[in-house]
């Protein structure tokens, strides 16, 4: 098992402002380690003790990162609590989404900056120049680009 750098903590005040209670501080181990100071379990926002969630911080980074949803974490921090099969089963879904993500971004693949596709066309230099010299100043929109999306049409 490998050390947490952060824990996930709680704060109730912040949840019934804006929805979303959670907040991360650095793990008292990973402080021992790198001789840190261990910072106090206090919310940042309404400077209250934090509640410990029963989630290792890597599994609820990757599903922040799946899903922004303060409700649907709560429910899977209550599944893993109540159902750790269940949670498992289902956190293997995020897990590998997340895993193929990480894959294609290091892959060096050019990717859609604004929807990650990586189904792209590559804008020519011929099409560029006719662009221009059929729209003149107005076709020189694409000079600055290499690729087109196809999913969304973002030019970057």
């Amino acid at each position: 098992m490998t050390m947490e750098s952060h824990i996930v903590l709680f704060c109730p005040k912040c949840k019934e402002e804006t929805g979303d209670g959670f907040f991360r501080k650095r793990s008292e181990e990973h402080c021992k380690k790198w001789n840190e100071e261990v910072p106090p379990r206090i919310c940042p926002k309404h400077h209250c003790e934090g509640e410990p969630v029963d989630i290792p911080d890597s599994e609820f980074m990757i599903l922040y990162d799946q899903t922004e949803d303060p409700e649907f974490i709560e429910a899977m921090v209550k599944l893993r609590k109540d159902d750790i099969i269940e949670y498992r089963t289902r956190f293997l879904q995020f897990k590998r989404q997340y895993d193929a993500e990480i894959a294609r971004l290091q892959s060096g693949l050019p990717h859609c900056p604004h929807c990650n596709s990586t189904d792209l066309s590559k804008i020519s230099n011929l099409s560029k120049a006719g662009k221009i010299g059929l729209f003149g100043i107005f076709g020189a929109g694409d000079l600055g680009k290499t690729y087109k999306c196809n999913k969304c049409g973002c030019k970057f």
